[in-house]
């Protein structure tokens, strides 16, 4: 049965790189469906956050930061969490398309160099370091 709570396990950048990360990623996503099957009751999902992820087709889109985190970061989300978010969508007429949208509009919004500083911020922070530390 998948955990009851959500869970993270974050990686250093240090142990791994991005195509090591997705790696391990795609294996975990693979193992997490053979053990709870794809049922929204038992499927666990793996959400990837990375420094370096993207998934825009345009250089330096903002919207990228949707996914990109200090570390790297794998994020276990319930199927039945997501029912429960689609069901609430629909009870407003919307999707859950509908927060992604929104989402990239505002991270376009703030645009790219301030992200980029706001991430590395937090790196910086995380690390114990000054701001000197970049992505």
């Amino acid at each position: 049965e998948p955990p009851s709570d959500e869970v993270v396990d974050r990686m250093s950048p240090e142990e791994a790189n991005f195509n090591d990360f997705m790696l391990f990623a795609y294996d975990a996503s693979a193992m997490s469906q053979d053990l709870w099957g794809d049922s929204p009751s038992t499927e666990l999902l793996l959400l990837t956050f990375h420094p370096n992820s993207t998934f825009s087709s345009t250089p330096f889109d903002p919207a990228d930061y949707a996914l990109r985190s200090p570390f790297p970061t794998v994020h276990l989300l319930r199927g039945s969490d997501v029912v429960n978010a689609e069901e609430l969508c629909a009870k407003r007429n919307e999707t859950t398309e509908n927060i992604a949208i929104a989402n990239e509009a505002r991270l376009r919004g703030m645009g790219y160099n301030e992200l980029k500083e706001l991430l590395n911020t937090l790196y910086a922070r995380a690390k114990g370091v000054g701001s000197s530390g970049s992505f």
